[in-house]
């Protein structure tokens, strides 16, 4: 089941670290638990590992219908395991839901910080580039709602972007509002919005759809 053919002989001394968490979860699975608790297992794991690692784990869990419960920091960790994901704090729930949801729809500024969204604002913050209703004092812009095009000559920006950065397939934006100076980050597509560089000019456009009212 954890994929360790032929080191049954060898001493848990002579294992690497992901071959010695994998002997740990075999231990666990041999006594065919009905709950199995896992606290941070892959933390002291190097990334890649512990991303191939992620996979595994979840195949295997799923393959013996087992109820886990999965404490971790690492966000991603938990969305590609998890059926559901409580986000706590101070030892009470804060939200409980499907990882779609809580990463679509965080209730809290902590929530959306926590789970990686960094498109946290004061709705004053963002006058001029989107609507919000009136009330709504803390927003969140999800990434995938803003597209950022370059000005035409006689439109004044919105923004300079400061930072890009490729990631899986798309480039990630970092730019800073003329009107607040706040920090703006987006997920575009260069091959339809074309390629952005440091110090380029840039209006930014939010789908209204993808603003997401936040409670303190």
């Amino acid at each position: 089941l954890v994929r360790l053919d032929g080191f049954g002989g060898r001493s848990i001394t002579t294992l690497s670290g992901g071959q010695r968490q994998r002997v740990a979860l075999a231990r666990a699975l041999a006594t065919e638990p009905r709950l199995l608790l896992l606290d941070e297992p892959l933390s002291s794991l190097d990334r890649m590992l512990r991303e191939e690692l992620v996979l595994e784990l979840g195949e295997l869990l799923r393959s013996r219908s087992l109820a886990v419960i999965h404490v971790t920091h690492d966000q991603d960790e938990a969305f590609s395991l998890a059926d559901t994901v409580m986000v706590m704090r101070d030892g009470h729930i804060l939200q409980r839901g499907r990882p779609q949801e809580l990463w679509d729809r965080p209730a809290s500024e902590f929530v959306a910080r926590f789970v990686g969204h960094s498109n946290v604002f004061d709705a004053a913050e963002l006058v001029g580039l989107v609507e919000i209703d009136p009330g709504v004092e803390k927003v969140l812009l999800l990434h995938h709602a803003i597209d950022l095009h370059r000005p035409q000559v006689t439109a004044v920006a919105d923004a300079i972007v400061v930072a890009t950065a490729p990631v899986a397939g798309w480039t990630r934006v970092q730019c800073r509002s003329n009107a607040t100076g706040v920090l703006i980050t987006a997920s575009i597509d260069e091959r339809s919005s074309g390629p952005l560089s440091v110090g380029d000019p840039v209006m930014i456009v939010i789908d209204g759809g993808g603003v997401r009212p936040l409670q303190g």
